[in-house]
């Protein structure tokens, strides 16, 4: 049995925990002994389900979007739900029969799964609700600011709306054009106007370089440019 509590973590995290579930570690692959160049850091528990819950506690934060409990009497259902609670950003923590281990509820309690789930109902609902867009894009905005969400959490659910909304939040941002010849030289005429209060060339040097596209700003700390696309 597979449960799917109330949406990328490595894949390898659980093949271990179907390892764990198993209650077995392979010393030997194809009879060459396991060995890495890496370091290691070893995680366990008591047991099979303090195993997976301290997997889960050292590599997952408060609010995860979703939790997948499998039995822990048997590695299949814990390696078929291994690779789609990390897909989906979430631990993958085991049962006994007939009850959660106290391991698996205190980690859960931890956890506190399913808050990305709310936002995401909302924001669900009010699209169901003839493509009310309005108060989708609203929803957006409280996410974007939402407390209770993590950083990572607010972005993978700011780009899950926007492929309804489609405001292409994930398109990369346009470099702006280059000066055009002769700007940096106006610029620089421009500034030592300035410094000498010569108001008329300052304005005239800001009415050429708005005729080669490029706009300027005067501020406290000095000359702001735009170069218009």
């Amino acid at each position: 049995m597979i449960c799917q509590l109330p949406m990328h973590r490595p894949v390898l995290v659980a093949l271990a925990l179907a390892v764990v579930a198993l209650g077995t570690a392979p010393a030997a692959l194809n009879g060459r002994p396991v060995s890495s160049s890496g370091s290691v850091t070893r995680v366990a528990g008591a047991d099979r389900y303090a195993t997976a819950a301290a997997v889960s506690r050292s590599s997952q934060p408060v609010g995860v979007p979703v939790a997948y409990i499998a039995t822990g009497t048997g590695f299949p259902d814990a390696l078929g739900a291994g690779p789609a609670a990390a897909r989906q950003g979430g631990p993958l923590l085991l049962t006994a029969p007939g009850s959660l281990p106290k391991a698996t509820t205190d980690e859960l309690r931890r956890l506190k799964p399913g808050r990305m789930a709310r936002h995401r109902a909302r924001f669900t609902d009010a699209v169901a609700n003839d493509l009310g867009t309005p108060r989708a894009v609203a929803i957006a905005h409280d996410v974007a600011s939402a407390a209770d969400l993590t950083d990572a959490q607010r972005r993978t659910l700011l780009l899950d709306f926007d492929r309804v909304l489609g405001l292409s939040l994930d398109a990369p941002a346009e470099a702006e054009p280059p000066m055009p010849d002769g700007a940096a030289e106006l610029l620089e005429l421009r500034a030592a106007a300035r410094a000498a209060k010569d108001w008329a060339t300052s304005d005239a040097l800001r009415n050429e370089l708005a005729a080669l596209g490029v706009e300027v700003r005067d501020t406290g700390s000095g000359q702001e440019t735009a170069v218009r696309r």
